[in-house]
């Protein structure tokens, strides 16, 4: 017979064996996390932007500490590849998940992929799909937080005027090209489906507009919950 000491040794090994377990298979999930954002990083200083592009999209699909990151490089290799709308999506979800002090950075990009999409669908002859980009564009431009007030002394004040500075030209360049692109006139089957296209873009950008508000209000959220800077 099991003696009581016996009895406590095995419901204590067995207490302890599950936690450990759980333990070992986070850390091996990490590393994963981690190892596949160092490759991305070197590929991606390589140029081999569409290998870089595949890790850090491996590092998203399995990241579970600082989440943003991910999408947040993945955005950064799809801009080099020229993969606009790609790329803004990418900035987008990491905004959606990154702390006060990124969401500067990220919006800024954000915005610089919109632009390049507008002028790549301008130079394609489709000013209504440049027009909405833009708009988005000035949109995030307008809600990112990149006053030179928001950081603390020293090195960090220095680089938030840095991307105010980036986000002054950034609005006034996008604001002068939305100013510039027309839409020329069409015949009337063309302006019909013109028309359709201005009304989806409308509803992306209210749509977008909406989603941007949430993510205002739970940046101000965590700003109030005093998150540490990076």
């Amino acid at each position: 017979m099991r003696t009581a000491r016996q009895v406590a040794a095995r419901r204590w090994l067995a207490a302890t064996t599950i936690p450990a377990l759980l333990l070992l298979v986070a850390a091996a999930w990490l590393g994963l996390q981690l190892g596949a954002v160092q490759v991305g990083l070197r590929q991606s200083a390589a140029e081999d932007h569409a290998a870089a592009a595949e890790s850090f999209t491996l590092a998203e699909r399995v990241s579970i500490v600082e989440r943003w990151v991910a999408p947040f490089d993945l955005g950064t290799a799809q801009y080099r590849l020229r993969l606009w709308d790609a790329a803004a999506g990418s900035f987008e979800r990491a905004a959606e998940l990154a702390p006060s002090s990124a969401q500067c950075r990220i919006r800024l990009n954000w915005a610089w992929s919109l632009e390049a999409a507008a002028d790549a669908l301008a130079t394609g002859d489709d000013p209504i799909g440049s027009v909405a980009r833009l708009q988005q564009a000035q949109f995030i431009l307008s809600a990112a937080p990149c006053g030179a007030d928001d950081a603390a002394a020293g090195d960090e004040a220095g680089r938030s005027g840095e991307l105010e500075g980036q986000w002054n030209q950034t609005r006034q360049r996008i604001e002068s090209k939305s100013d510039s692109t027309t839409v020329p006139e069409a015949p009337d089957e063309q302006q019909e489906q013109r028309d359709e296209t201005a009304q989806l873009n409308q509803r992306q950008l209210q749509a977008q507009q909406q989603r941007q508000q949430a993510l205002d209000e739970q940046t101000r959220s965590d700003s109030s919950d005093g998150e540490k800077n990076w």
